[in-house]
């Protein structure tokens, strides 16, 4: 498993949620489109709401096309890029962390927010079910976005849910995942070879 140092992130309890985000690399492998198209429905429902896009631009072309589709949708107002990617600062913009990738392994951006107290959302793909577990919640990848939004409408408003996902994350943030608990794993696998 790959691992975080907890205490490089401070557990923040981020409830009401107010800030939903995206982390990670401007790539098309990431489907941010299919983001924006869901916090576009979701923000026709809760307009208060905030997002970010939050990470470096590997694809200027990609940018550029979710800017347009941005634009677009009217939601220059709700959407703000973050094109820098500092792993203990980015944690502080958003409350809820939701991707939508076509391939995952083990993003170090869902490990980094169940350290910081933030609610994870992904969907059933690559890793990413066997690294969430119940710390989050998984959602079928091949669902409409109206339901993933609704589903997401519902989760943030009910305070029971949000809770024990996130003190769940942390505390594989602190045991499972943790960055002492990885090193140690190689130096074993080394040491076998030698």
């Amino acid at each position: 498993s790959n691992g975080v140092d907890p205490e490089r992130f401070k557990f923040n309890y981020r409830f009401p949620i107010k800030r939903l985000g995206f982390a990670g690399r401007i790539a098309r492998i990431k489907n941010i489109e299919r983001i924006i198209n869901i916090w576009n429905i979701i923000s026709c429902k809760n307009p208060e709401l905030k997002f970010f896009i939050i990470g470096p631009i590997d694809d200027l072309d990609y940018y550029n096309y979710l800017k347009e589709l941005i634009n677009s949708l009217n939601l220059d107002s709700n959407v703000e890029f973050v094109n820098s990617y500092n792993r203990e600062n980015w944690v502080q913009r958003i409350d809820l962390l939701l991707l939508a990738s076509k391939m995952e392994t083990q993003p170090y951006v869902v490990l980094e927010s169940f350290a910081s107290g933030i609610l994870t959302v992904v969907p059933n793909i690559g890793g990413l079910p066997e690294t969430v577990k119940d710390a989050g919640f998984i959602y079928d990848y091949q669902i409409r976005d109206e339901e993933i939004a609704d589903q997401l409408l519902n989760l943030i408003s009910k305070e029971d849910l949000y809770k024990g996902k996130v003190f769940k994350g942390r505390e594989l943030a602190e045991e499972t995942y943790n960055i002492k608990r990885m090193l140690n794993e190689y130096e074993n696998i080394y040491n076998n070879f030698l």
